[in-house]
């Protein structure tokens, strides 16, 4: 895939992913979304939200992200298309518990803890997403 195939397939699936996050599950709240294009081995979606479905983890600032190479469905090597990939995305990962995840976070200087493909560096939070986080 070039760099510009890679480009525009991570906005079309950054697009569903906007998409979703306009009405995503009581409890869920989306802060903010964007890819990572640095990411490595392929751009990555990243998510910042809060998830207060149970309150052990309520206000706790998470972070995820996911390269749009890599399936988020239940089979590994399952291809899903733009759609299908930001709803696996929502429904497996940012609209369910985190249960023993939550111990695993990465936080980073700004508080949110991440996971997913969270390899070195992390991802760099856009400054007006930081700016609505302070406020």
């Amino acid at each position: 895939m070039s760099t510009d195939q890679g480009a525009r397939l991570a906005d079309e699936f950054l697009s569903q992913v906007l998409r979703l996050s306009r009405s995503p599950d009581p409890g869920v709240t989306i802060f903010g979304s964007w890819v990572d294009r640095g990411a490595e081995p392929s751009p990555a979606v990243c998510v910042v939200y809060k998830n207060a479905k149970h309150p052990h983890v309520a206000d706790v600032l998470v972070g995820i992200r996911w390269p749009i190479d890599v399936s988020t469905g239940p089979e590994e090597e399952e291809e899903l298309g733009p759609a299908e990939w930001a709803g696996s995305l929502f429904s497996s990962y940012i609209e369910e518990p985190l249960g023993t995840t939550v111990n695993r976070l990465r936080r980073d200087q700004h508080g949110i803890g991440w996971f997913g493909y969270i390899s070195d560096p992390l991802p760099d939070v856009p400054d007006d997403l930081l700016r609505q986080l302070r406020a």
